[in-house]
């Protein structure tokens, strides 16, 4: 039997969960394994439909506690989680990936040595069922420091949700947004960066991305309608970074329109297909779309097959 120290808490986790009932217990299990101790786990369930509050509960640790509220997003559940702990540091495991065991201690020795430093991220290795080191989030995006508002707001530098932040500064701003349903963890960064806050990077693969198909992050466009509310705010908060701003929502407006498009030529909706597709192309050159397009037009059906094919 396990028996557990009782020993002051430096961070308090914030774990979201809704429906993990299939993976919660990995993330868990990873927390158990750090070689810092000094922690506290917060799960807020939001919602859950199967057996995630079960599974949760299972683990019998005086610094493992499980909330639950009625669904209202991974904003909402990462913000009762903070107001649920006190502590110096905040962490963010969603409750579908996990840690490497010296996650912990890296990152918050990353910040007691940095006391400018208002959060830390690391690199990710990827995976799907299997933990098993392989490829690196980093491979995929763009993660070279430094980490500064013009960077992360451009996309010239990607931050994961394996972070670890001071308090204060989360409080400073208010927290996560509630209001937004996906792009939170975006928006929070970037606020925090208007701000002031400092930033760091350990490029480090110091925890584990799973990739789902059923995930929110898999949605193109819904996270694209959410960064676009995101950047809409950072243009009223610096109308210096205006141009900057506008670039990004056109990007992800054309991102919106040619996954539209692309939903309704599958269902065979081919009106709509060419009004969503006209509008991609208004936001940028694809000749692939453009071909579509004109196919569409005289073979509908072959372009339906054609674009199910490829998918």
């Amino acid at each position: 039997m396990r028996v557990y120290r009782s020993v002051p808490s430096s961070t308090s986790i914030m774990m979201p969960a809704y429906n993990v009932g299939s993976y919660i217990g990995d993330a868990i299990e990873s927390v158990l394994a750090q070689t810092r101790g000094d922690w506290t786990l917060v799960i807020v369930d939001d919602g859950s439909t199967d057996d995630t509050v079960e599974v949760a509960r299972s683990y019998r640790d005086d610094r493992i506690r499980v909330i639950q509220q009625e669904n209202a997003g991974a904003a909402a559940a990462r913000n009762g989680a903070a107001r649920a702990s006190q502590s110096e540091f905040l962490s963010m495991l969603d409750a579908d990936d996990a840690w490497a065991p010296d996650y912990l201690e890296k990152m918050l020795g990353a910040l007691e040595a940095a006391p400018e430093c208002a959060f830390v991220a690391c690199d990710a290795y990827t995976f799907v069922d299997e933990r098993r080191p392989g490829n690196r989030c980093s491979e995929n995006v763009k993660m070279a420091p430094p980490v500064t508002l013009k960077r992360v707001a451009s996309r010239a530098f990607q931050v994961y949700t394996a972070v670890t932040m001071r308090r204060d500064w989360f409080d400073r701003v208010g927290g996560f947004d509630n209001d937004l349903r996906n792009a939170q963890d975006f928006d929070l960064w970037i606020r925090i960066l208007v701000a002031g806050g400092e930033a760091a990077y350990l490029h480090e693969p110091l925890a584990w991305y799973r990739l789902r198909d059923d995930s929110l992050s898999s949605n193109d466009t819904r996270l694209s309608a959410f960064t676009i509310k995101v950047y809409e705010k950072l243009r009223a908060a610096r109308p210096d970074l205006m141009v900057l701003c506008d670039q990004q929502i056109r990007k992800l407006r054309y991102t919106i329109a040619l996954n539209n498009a692309k939903a309704a030529l599958r269902e065979g909706q081919f009106g709509a297909f060419h009004e969503h597709a006209e509008e991609a192309l208004t936001r940028g050159r694809n000749p692939k779309l453009s071909a579509t397009m004109r196919l569409a037009r005289v073979a509908p059906p072959l372009a339906r097959f054609l674009m199910t094919a490829r998918n």
